[in-house]
């Protein structure tokens, strides 16, 4: 997967200009050009009139989300951006079946059953947090770091990372994430 960054909406509009892209997400507050203009910019004059774009906006209003799809966007999510509701929106906007079967063109079909639970907690709630950051290169660092010790669950981490599944390796890493909050908890009460 590769991605292109824009500063503001005039550098996003010349972005656009000059190459194709499969999906654009659009922050609503730019400098120089906001969203609206930019996306109406994008629909009228440059190679992705036809791309799906995802609004990105700190109001969820729907006076607000009708402005993006006025101006041509196709869907809009509110900040905070919660990765698993991120990840849905593209998977609809890029038509990627919820169902697909990634690890039949990738790996042997078993290999989702292995899980992560003989990971230690540190390295879960490690995992967990480069997750949520949708961080492809730092997850499979992580996954390279581990493959000595835990070869399966490094192979499936970096596979995940490579499809972009980080809503799978949120589900994968939520009893870290659980564990790391019940620590902190007793951490707090004792």
């Amino acid at each position: 997967m590769a991605v292109d960054l824009a500063a503001d909406g005039r550098e996003a509009l010349d972005l656009a200009r000059r190459a194709r892209y499969d999906l654009i997400l659009m922050d609503m507050q730019m400098p120089a050009m906001n969203g609206v203009e930019a996306a109406r910019a994008i629909r009228a004059d440059s190679l992705n009139a036809d791309t799906p774009i995802l609004a990105m906006t700190a109001s969820a209003y729907t006076e607000d989300r009708q402005a993006c799809l006025d101006a041509g966007m196709n869907d809009h999510i509110a900040k905070p951006v919660e990765p698993v509701r991120l990840f849905d929106a593209i998977a609809r906007l890029l038509a990627i079946p919820e169902s697909e079967p990634a690890a039949a063109a990738t790996g042997p079909a078993d290999e989702d059953a292995v899980g992560l639970d003989r990971l230690p907690v540190e390295l879960g709630m490690e995992l967990a947090d480069i997750a949520a950051q949708l961080d492809r290169d730092s997850t499979l660092a992580l996954a390279d770091r581990i493959s000595p010790e835990h070869p399966a669950e490094a192979r499936l981490i970096a596979r995940l990372a490579e499809e972009f599944r980080f809503d799978r390796l949120l589900d994968l890493c939520q009893p870290f994430s659980d564990q790391g909050r019940e620590s902190e908890e007793q951490t707090r009460e004792g």
